[in-house]
């Protein structure tokens, strides 16, 4: 069994119900994995999707809106490189790879799911489950808030610990970016919750 699951959405709306989706990313790993020093070792066990947002927005309604392009074309190129990618996947492709990747992965009704305010990325897989037909692959009953996490462990009230972003400066992890941003939160909830800031 894999110990937890964690996934991430990035979006043209900040509407969950209906928007358009970008990319998404999640990694299924044990604890253990989770360390300063295994950056390139969580890259690689992530799963990767760029979306064909045209289709969702011309075939199948999805939306977009001006706050998030404009906050997208404020970001820097790193991030605003997945509009470029030439490697997109429909709607109807998303559901059955993921649940191939959570599979092979070990993944069991007993893994725990990480989100980054799953009020917004849930609602995004639910709506996609919903309108392919295709079931969320992973137990709802485990999904856990990063930043509840953090706060309640830490003393927080914003989700981050003082100190984070400087720690992690250097480790070449880029912001927006699905994959890293589940890294980052993988590395930041190991560090609240074992107060080790040395993992």
């Amino acid at each position: 069994m894999s110990e937890v699951l964690i996934l991430d959405y990035e979006t043209l709306s900040n509407r969950p119900y209906n928007t358009a989706v970008l990319s998404f990313a999640a990694i299924i790993c044990d604890w253990a994995d989770v360390r300063f020093d295994n950056i390139e070792g969580l890259r690689a066990k992530a799963f990767y999707q760029v979306f064909d947002t045209l289709e969702q927005l011309e075939k199948l309604g999805y939306e977009s809106n001006a706050e998030t392009l404009r906050w997208w074309s404020e970001q820097g190129e790193s991030a605003r490189k997945v509009f470029t990618d030439p490697n997109r996947v429909s709607v109807n492709e998303h559901l059955p790879a993921f649940t191939k990747y959570c599979v092979d992965s070990g993944l069991t009704q007993k893994t725990t799911t990480l989100i980054r305010a799953p009020h917004f990325d849930f609602p995004i897989i639910d709506n996609i489950a919903q309108k392919t037909g295709w079931p969320i692959p992973f137990n709802h009953w485990k999904v856990r808030d990063v930043r509840s996490i953090v706060d309640a462990c830490c003393g927080t009230d914003n989700g981050y610990i003082p100190g984070f972003k400087e720690k992690i400066a250097n480790l070449g992890l880029h912001e927006h970016d699905a994959r890293d941003d589940c890294i980052k939160d993988l590395l930041i909830t190991k560090i609240a919750m074992t107060g080790d800031y040395d993992i």
